[in-house]
């Protein structure tokens, strides 16, 4: 890993899918915390330190990364909570909570960086399986 910030992209090519989908979890759970902190959500702490994250292979088939943290971290990236329901917040009443984005423009953020690298690597699978066909075929 370049700076412990991005996979090394000069090995992304090399790195096999499951290790680079954990080195992306990693950095996006980091990314997550240090957006919560920017914001300066949850006076108690419970919200920073009730992250988890796994990555589990299925067969070889699928990687299924899952990012988990407190419910109410949800609520305060929308805007919403103790007595103001999404209706409210979105219709803009006196009563709305400021929404404090750090879950929904992080994540959009690091998916998009991860389709890319995924995208990346699959470009480069197929282009090894042209480069291994042979260059003539004589009968």
């Amino acid at each position: 890993m370049q700076n412990g910030n991005v996979p090394d992209r000069t090995k992304i090519d090399y790195t096999p899918y499951e290790e680079l989908a954990r080195q992306w979890t990693n950095i996006t759970v980091l990314r997550l915390k240090s957006s919560v902190q920017k914001k300066n959500i949850g006076a108690t702490g419970k919200l920073l330190s009730s992250f988890m994250s796994s990555v589990n292979v299925g067969n070889g088939e699928y990687i299924k990364i899952l990012i988990s943290y407190l419910y109410y971290g949800k609520f305060v990236d929308m805007g919403v909570g103790k007595g103001v329901d999404m209706a409210t917040a979105l219709r803009g009443s006196k009563f709305k909570r400021k929404r404090k984005v750090w879950y929904s423009k992080t994540i959009g953020q690091e998916v998009t960086k991860l389709s890319f690298f995924m995208a990346r690597k699959a470009g480069s699978q197929a282009a090894n399986i042209l480069l291994d066909f042979p260059q003539k075929i004589e009968m």
